[in-house]
């Protein structure tokens, strides 16, 4: 299905806009450090009656390696945001930020993915990829909401400024099972 953002009446869009990712459960977090307090705690018990494979500590390393990789997607994720203005779009993770001017883009890629689209704005030396809006469930039931809540309002304010580009479609980033 091809949206089209730019047909019709141009919008004035009132720049800057700022729009920040809606942060995700943090329920795979609390539990990784759970179950490494869990691990740690025994793994000292148990070193004390008597001598520990090293196997206890690999998988010890393991589960707090585990946590503190969920907890900076975490962070990267609550810390995502993505800003419009008069020069150009600003995105940042947390990490870094990345600026395009308007002239710059070349390219606005969808690409399906298993957690839900996401979007691509290519330059040609940079790239800003962000989660459309997505709903997380597991038997019919809503685990968890991810994604820029407005991506609508954000493509639309984008293709008003770029009204020479078209969304391309790309298809499945990770190949269907």
């Amino acid at each position: 299905m091809k949206r089209c953002y730019n047909s019709g009446v141009m919008k004035q869009a009132i720049f800057p806009k700022k729009y920040h990712q809606k942060p995700g459960s943090r329920q795979g977090e609390i539990t990784a450090w759970l179950l490494s307090i869990f691990l740690v705690v025994a793994t000292i018990f148990l070193s004390n009656r008597s001598e520990l494979s090293v196997w206890f500590l690999v998988i010890d390393g393991i589960v707090i390696l585990s946590a503190l990789l969920i907890s900076f997607g975490n962070y990267v994720s609550r810390n995502s945001s993505l800003e419009l203005s008069e020069d150009g779009i600003a995105f940042f993770n947390g990490i870094r930020r990345i600026e395009m001017a308007w002239d710059e883009i070349n390219e606005i890629v969808e690409i399906s993915s298993r957690l839900g689209p996401k979007i691509w704005i290519i330059s040609d030396t940079e790239r800003i990829a962000f989660q459309k809006k997505s709903v997380i469930k597991w038997k019919d039931k809503v685990q968890d909401q991810i994604g820029f809540e407005e991506t609508d309002e954000i493509l639309e304010s984008i293709m008003n400024r770029l009204p020479h580009l078209e969304i391309k479609n790309e298809g499945y980033y990770y190949p269907e099972e």
